[in-house]
């Protein structure tokens, strides 16, 4: 998926990456959803894709995943002079695996790490599955969250619903029913959807980061409901930015753009500067 920036106000494919001399790489976190950061977007001064984790892989592991969007990155797309990767929550486990993939060709880059870093996303799930006294009950409160992402349609319907059926497929098919004229898209791929969303967390919390020792720079945009029981080796590596959004909304934090355009390098911004903007919009 490839996002507006200011740097290209329109982008089709990787071919409109043509004469710029990098772009900003997302990739989002547990949702999935790369729309989430439309907002940090619209103000970045280079072009910016997201790397959607996709629907056919619901249980693919962090490693697999990381492995998987290096292999994009290095073959389909390129990696310029440098790279720059976006990870918001759970994203940051995959963009840190990303950049030793990458380092390992030679390349260095900047990690952003949007909400939190990448050792305090298990404490953030198992924060969340200990509010569930049960894994029944986790599982509804994933159905539920996801099916109001979708459809503003009453959720007391989903609920009862849920209390009827035991195993999580019976659930998902309650669910998807229920979405049935509400939503634009194939009930199939409401399914896929809910499901790849619950699968990404059940592997992210099974994940046991450890800091590799990286060249690349990091960059901690972190929000306020976050522990800042930082990893001291990486807080060494890390400069640290304060948000005021919560982790749930990080993205929409108006500080993120200004923040990510900081440490892009004077090429890239004076590349931005000296662009031709009249060319851009009659392209």
């Amino acid at each position: 998926m490839f996002l507006p920036t200011r740097a290209r106000p329109v982008v089709t494919n990787s071919d409109d990456f043509e004469g710029f001399n990098s772009y900003v790489c997302i990739i989002p976190g547990l949702e999935g959803l790369g729309t989430k950061f439309k907002i940090i977007c619209e103000r970045l001064k280079i072009p910016a894709l997201v790397l959607q984790p996709g629907l056919d892989r619901p249980y693919e592991t962090i490693s697999d995943t990381a492995e998987r969007f290096a292999k994009i990155l290095l073959e389909k797309i390129g990696v310029k002079n440098n790279f720059y990767l976006i990870g918001y929550e759970a994203g940051t486990l995959i963009a840190f695996e990303m950049a030793a993939i990458l380092e390992k060709y030679g390349f260095e880059g900047t990690i952003y790490c949007v909400g939190c870093a990448p050792y305090q996303v298990k404490s953030v799930i198992e924060k969340e599955i200990k509010k569930y006294e049960t894994e029944i009950e986790f599982q509804d409160a994933v159905i539920r969250h996801m099916y109001s992402l979708m459809t503003d349609a009453n959720i007391t319907t989903l609920d009862k619903a849920l209390r009827e059926k035991s195993s999580w497929d019976d659930k998902l098919k309650a669910c998807v029913r229920l979405l049935t004229g509400h939503i634009k898209y194939s009930t199939q791929y409401a399914r896929a959807v809910i499901e790849s969303a619950y699968g990404r967390l059940v592997e992210a919390f099974c994940y046991n980061f450890t800091a590799q020792p990286l060249k690349s720079r990091i960059i901690l945009l972190q929000s306020p409901n976050i522990p800042s029981d930082f990893d001291d080796e990486l807080l060494q590596l890390a400069a640290v930015h304060k948000l005021q959004a919560p982790l749930s909304s990080a993205p929409n934090d108006m500080r993120c753009s200004s923040i990510i355009n900081k440490y892009l390098s004077p090429d890239i911004l004076e590349e931005f500067e000296n662009k031709n903007w009249c060319e851009m919009y009659m392209e």
